[in-house]
């Protein structure tokens, strides 16, 4: 019930100081995951441009770095914001989508988490499975590996890394590498829309923005989202589908308060 509570008053945070959430991203999701940010009460911005880079981490509350669609030039744009933003100590959220899928993500990551040091990496149970060393198979860029030791991947890689693992899944994982959260919120549907896990990238990045306890940001987020999912559910009626649930999920992301997410979160320490 304390870490619901904190997590309540995070949110509540959030929506009084917008802190500036800029993110390197792809252009698949960026118009998402700006748009779920605005809807939680944080404020956007996307730049990847190095002439500029330094002056927009300079100016935010955390940085998001998003490697799906990877290039040599956003692994520059990448490493330099990276460092201005460790060197500044502005949490960095790295989402490694696809890392699994071919050598040059995989690659991309190992050169970036060479230069940059994380706060948070949030990924699939692939995706933590790769970077920690573990291979296992993906499609795409979803999951297509059975139920691995979750706890145990995901603090394995907070280890490696000294930073907080959130770990997407049936059940939620989230851990800094001593104390493991799972967190059983959520509804299926989230999977079926592209883009779900860069918006959890970016909502932790709005948490993380607002407190130096990247544990607590992490799990806040991942209630959030989970609560937010099920809710979105719960307000469709028969003829409704994934066009629908997606706006009904936006809108719960709006609305959502503390007394909300202490009532439906269902968190537990592992």
């Amino acid at each position: 019930m304390e870490i619901l509570e904190r997590a309540g008053d995070l949110l509540s945070i959030i929506r009084e100081e917008k802190p500036l959430v800029h993110h390197i991203s792809n252009p698949v999701t960026i118009n998402d995951s700006a748009n779920i940010v605005l809807a939680l009460g944080a404020s956007p911005i996307m730049a990847d441009d190095p002439s500029e880079l330094e002056d927009v981490v300079s100016a935010s509350s955390s940085l998001v770095l998003n490697t799906g669609m990877p290039n040599n030039k956003k692994l520059h744009a990448m490493i330099l914001a990276g460092k201005r933003a460790n060197a500044l100590k502005i949490p960095v959220i790295i989402d490694p989508v696809g890392v699994g899928f071919t050598g040059l993500r995989k690659q991309f990551l190992i050169d970036l988490l060479a230069s940059v040091s994380p706060s948070v990496i949030k990924g699939n149970q692939a995706e933590i499975a790769q970077l920690g060393g573990i291979n296992s198979l993906q499609r795409g860029v979803d999951s297509a590996v059975k139920e691995w030791s979750n706890a145990k991947l995901a603090e394995s890689l907070a280890i490696k890394y000294d930073c907080v693992v959130a770990m997407t899944g049936k059940s939620d994982i989230v851990t800094d590498g001593k104390t493991v959260l799972s967190i059983d919120n959520g509804h299926h549907m989230l999977s079926q829309i592209s883009g779900t896990g860069c918006m959890s990238a970016s909502i932790i990045g709005a948490f993380c923005g607002v407190s130096e306890d990247c544990l607590l940001s992490a799990a806040g987020a991942m209630l959030l989202m989970g609560i937010s999912g099920e809710r979105a559910n719960e307000r469709l009626n028969k003829d409704q589908g994934i066009g629908s649930f997606k706006v009904n999920f936006f809108d719960e992301i709006y609305g959502i308060d503390k007394k909300t997410l202490m009532k439906r979160g269902q968190i537990h320490v592992l």
